[in-house]
């Protein structure tokens, strides 16, 4: 991100499209490990779901196959995943102190 950011400060011409590729890794990991996140059913699974939306997004835009047009589908759906998220950092740190549930969170038990 520094190089890029640097680039532009510059106005050096950078072909980005190695992120791409490095998104695309990442992408078929997340892939592979949605399954499990979807098991025990909660607002982490549904945190999965919306990188499972966004990530093919970023790959397409930096390999330069889509334009930077379609940048806003994985802006929304990073968005709703951060706030899952930072919801759920919430409750873990404010439901631990008080030792009981006072923000509620969808969480289904493991059957092992």
């Amino acid at each position: 991100m520094f190089v890029k950011y640097s680039a532009i400060l510059s106005g050096t011409p950078a072909d980005t499209r190695i992120d791409g590729y490095a998104w695309l890794a990442l992408t078929v990991a997340i892939y592979l490990w949605t399954p499990a996140f979807l098991k025990p059913f909660s607002l982490l699974s549904l945190v999965v779901l919306a990188l499972d939306a966004a990530l093919p997004f970023i790959v397409l835009v930096d390999l330069k196959v889509l334009s930077h047009d379609f940048s806003c589908v994985p802006a929304y759906a990073l968005l709703v995943s951060g706030l899952i998220a930072l919801y759920l950092s919430a409750a873990l740190v404010v439901n631990t102190a008080f030792g009981k549930r006072i923000y509620p969170v969808i969480e289904k038990k493991s059957g092992f």
